[in-house]
């Protein structure tokens, strides 16, 4: 049975960097469990489709991964060729899209819709499809007789460690350093013990309950990726709220790293309520350079609306901890609650200059499927009308000033001034502190040095601190 596994990154601007999909290469490594070797098939660098026609035309099962973001393109142009080309093929898809919204993605051409993690699901439908009936196999839906069927979900496995490192010698990782690729991905945890409104439920639909893996887990897997790719790179925790493992946790993970000589520094997401000194001590040792925290905004007022159980003198004492350490505090930051007010962004204007973040990123508030605010707001007759699947892009309304709902007090040209008025504010502040003002010359430098290809790059990291894919679905 051949089976090809494709991200449909095709001919899209990438806003908030180019990130390599994990996700797809998690379910190679399932279907290698079971003596499977799927081609894997990325259209981020295809300039047109009919280069993958050789790798497409006698698949068996193609499966795809997308976010709502991805799903636009996926349905209206890759499926589209791909069923020419291979009409006889069973066409799967997973992620976000798939999982959020399953019937919408069931639409879009597919017959299959995973839901959720999907390393054992897939495992289960191979089987069963070579078989000739796949449809009792948990965690997917699909369609009969125009009726949406979804099957009861597969369950979480709850210790990480069993499974299968992603299967990274599929990447073409040359051509997405070429395109701007800066730091490996990794994950250390699945899921998120928090109810910030912009999240869950969507969260906990993808990944369940929290479940963290072990360090030497998590040490091997850099071991492997330090043999493949080199020493002295760079990796980027994706999960929520590493911090959570505790120091003890990073302890062991730089005794582990030291004993297979992995040279490597991260950076991760977290909470401002879930470090302290000890922690932040503790990953710096282990190699830990930057730190990105959900800061939101300066006023309780709105993060108690967010649900996100943090206060502004938490977010001063996280910051303050990481300059002390030496370790860069990134800022991210959302404008445009629909019931914020000018004095609300005042007090996140305020915050920013006193906590005096490495790097600052500044998204819009923005209403997605799956979530509870998308049904707040929908609930409050404030949603604007859906135009695209573009507009789940959160990096993309963030640098077009796109607003998904109807603001009460403040208008889109006051948010975008705003915004302009808190970049220019901490690039003053940050540009000419003793700390980064040498930093920033090297950073020009080496734009100057190679501009085609550092430009998205250091755009990111100098003034948005963007990473990877943007925080949405």
């Amino acid at each position: 049975m051949k089976i090809v596994l494709m991200y449909p990154r095709y001919r899209r601007r990438m806003w908030n960097g180019v990130a390599e999909p994990l996700g797809l290469c998690y379910i190679a490594s399932a279907l290698r469990d079971i003596g499977y070797d799927p081609l894997f098939v990325d259209l981020t660098f295809v300039k047109d489709l009919s280069e993958i026609d050789d790798k497409i035309k006698d698949a068996d099962i193609i499966g795809i991964s997308s976010s709502s973001i991805l799903f636009g393109r996926t349905k209206e142009v890759v499926v589209p060729y791909l069923r020419s080309k291979n009409p006889k093929a069973t066409y799967l898809i997973g992620g976000p899209h798939a999982t959020f919204w399953p019937e919408d993605a069931l639409d879009g051409g597919f017959d299959y819709a995973f839901q959720g993690e999907s390393e054992k699901t897939i495992k289960d439908f191979v089987e069963a499809h070579k078989k000739g009936d796949p449809t009792k196999v948990r965690g997917i839906s699909y369609k009969r007789n125009g009726r949406f069927i979804m099957n009861p979900r597969m369950s979480f496995t709850m210790n990480l460690d069993e499974i299968t490192f992603p299967a990274r010698d599929l990447y073409d990782y040359d051509s997405y350093i070429a395109a701007g690729l800066a730091d490996y991905g990794i994950v250390g945890s699945r899921g998120c013990p928090f109810n910030c409104l912009f999240c869950k439920p969507a969260q906990d639909k993808l990944f369940g309950q929290l479940r963290m893996r072990g360090a030497k887990n998590v040490a091997e897997e850099i071991e492997g990726l330090v043999k493949l790719r080199g020493q002295n790179i760079r990796l980027f925790f994706k999960d929520d709220t590493l911090s959570l493992q505790g120091p003890e946790w990073f302890r062991e993970l730089k005794r582990e790293l030291d004993q297979r000589n992995a040279k490597v520094c991260w950076m991760c997401q977290t909470r401002v309520d879930t470090v302290d000194y000890e922690t932040v001590a503790a990953m710096k040792e282990a190699g830990c350079v930057d730190i990105y925290f959900g800061v939101e905004s300066g006023s309780q007022r709105i993060l108690d609306f967010y649900r996100k159980e943090i206060t502004p003198e938490q977010t001063i004492k996280a910051f303050d901890i990481c300059h002390s350490l030496g370790i860069n505090p990134i800022s991210y930051m959302m404008l445009g609650h629909p019931h914020e007010t000018h004095e609300d962004i005042k007090m996140t204007y305020k915050l920013i200059k006193r906590i005096r973040p490495a790097r600052i990123n500044m998204y819009f508030c923005t209403a997605l499927p799956g979530k509870h605010i998308y049904d707040w707001a929908k609930s409050e007759g404030i949603l604007k009308k859906h135009i695209s699947y573009e507009e789940f892009d959160t990096a993309r309304n963030r640098d077009m000033a796109n607003i998904n709902m109807e603001l009460k007090y403040l208008t889109r040209e006051d948010l975008i001034n705003w915004k302009k008025k808190i970049y220019r504010s901490w690039l003053i502040q940050s540009t000419f502190s003793p700390k980064n003002f040498k930093t920033n010359l090297w950073l020009l430098g080496k734009l100057l040095r190679n501009p085609r290809q550092r430009f998205f790059q250091l755009k990111s990291k100098l003034f948005t601190g963007a990473v990877g894919e943007s925080r949405t679905n």
